[in-house]
């Protein structure tokens, strides 16, 4: 049954529909959302916790860094040491932008895809900034041992005094601190990647649990 009603130009046609009309029954009937819209709130909600943004920002600030003292110490480098010659600044500052470009980006468009590829980013991140952590522990025991040696070997008073002072000048001085500067760096990359895996991690084992049930 359908009744019209005119109001001025406007026409308005209203239409009673049986229940067992098909039409009615479409219309009745409840859109089911799809898993990945029922999922990917939850899954999101659980990997902003761990502040991917502002730990993602630290990350391509970090790897900036290093890219940019990277360029300085290795044109300053009087003498090949294993930091240099391994390039360590300059790959594990680019694993470190990218795994801080991918958090931030996972965070801002909420997309699951972007949270598996910050996982995986990151946990390369980790294992890069271990190997660092080495490269960068036995060059400064590498910087100082030379120092050392140099100074027992000579038992001239004048080479003494002369090897003494090459020991604290100032390439030397920066070349040391430089390397003892990356090392806190690199720790502190480990553990922003390590939290950001961690809640990676937690909210991808939730959207597997999620589509399971």
């Amino acid at each position: 049954m359908a009744s019209a009603a005119e109001t001025g130009d406007v026409q308005v046609v209203t239409e009673v529909l049986s229940q067992n009309d098909p039409r009615a029954v479409q219309l009745t009937k409840p859109s089911r959302p799809s898993l990945e819209k029922k999922q990917t709130p939850e899954t999101i909600k659980t990997f902003k916790k761990g502040q991917p943004i502002a730990l993602g920002t630290i990350q391509i600030l970090l790897g900036l860094v290093h890219i940019f003292f990277g360029i300085i110490v290795t044109v300053a480098a009087t003498k090949p040491v294993l930091s240099v010659s391994s390039g360590v600044y300059f790959w594990t500052g680019i694993l470190f932008f990218f795994s801080g470009s991918l958090s931030v980006a996972a965070e801002k468009r909420e997309n699951i895809v972007l949270v598996k590829a910050s996982l995986g980013s990151n946990l390369l991140s980790l294992v890069a900034g271990l190997v660092a952590v080495i490269i960068f522990a036995v060059t400064i025991t590498e910087i100082g041992q030379a120092c050392v040696s140099h100074v027992d070997k000579e038992q001239d008073g004048d080479n003494y005094e002369y090897l003494y002072r090459r020991c604290d000048s100032p390439p030397y001085v920066m070349e040391y601190s430089l390397n003892s500067l990356f090392l806190v760096f690199l720790l502190l990359e480990i553990a922003t990647g390590a939290s950001i895996a961690a809640f990676s991690w937690k909210a991808l084992k939730q959207a597997k649990y999620t589509q399971i049930l």
